[in-house]
């Protein structure tokens, strides 16, 4: 069996970015990598991609630092991480997440996993939930309002630096 497929039968897995495997049903502490987090939701479209712009990118990455900066100092690496299970499990819009239960299983499962490597212990706390909220009215200001909100969309490379700037600002990495 090649390197490629070389995958637990019955435990759907990913290859990252860094060339490292993920699998959603038994994730691992191991397997999880700031880089690969950093380059996925880089290239991950907020509002799945529906912006009304076609030539703006606005996304995960940058919306969590965003999120991050909202947050009182000591959340403030939960607010970088708080969407940092979207890395591995993809971002599916809140609407259609409420009617796919087995899907919120499995992000739950991921989220700890990955929160758990940062030193973070759901659930969520409420003040990151309060950023959260702020940085989504503040982004639906700007992109379907046109009322500008301070917020200069990036492209993904872009993203990528920002959110690694911001992990090492808060130590870690």
């Amino acid at each position: 069996m090649s390197a490629l497929r070389a995958v637990e039968p019955g435990n759907p897995s990913i290859r990252t970015a860094s060339g490292g495997r993920f699998t959603f049903l038994t994730p691992r502490k191991c397997d999880v990598n700031i880089h690969d987090i950093a380059a996925s939701l880089s290239r991950i479209c907020r509002y799945t991609g529906q912006l009304p712009n076609p030539d703006i990118h606005y996304s995960v990455a940058q919306h969590s630092v965003l999120v991050s900066r909202l947050c009182p100092p000591a959340l403030a690496v939960w607010g970088l991480m708080h969407d940092s299970a979207e890395a591995y499990i993809g971002d599916v819009s809140s609407p259609l997440k409420s009617l796919l239960q087995d899907y919120r299983l499995i992000e739950h499962k991921v989220e700890q996993c990955v929160w758990s490597v940062f030193g973070l212990k759901g659930p969520l706390p409420p003040a990151v939930k309060v950023a959260d909220n702020k940085a989504y009215e503040m982004e639906a200001r700007q992109f379907y309002e046109g009322i500008h909100s301070g917020i200069v969309p990036v492209w993904h490379g872009a993203a990528r630096r920002l959110f690694l700037e911001r992990a090492e600002e808060l130590g870690i990495i």
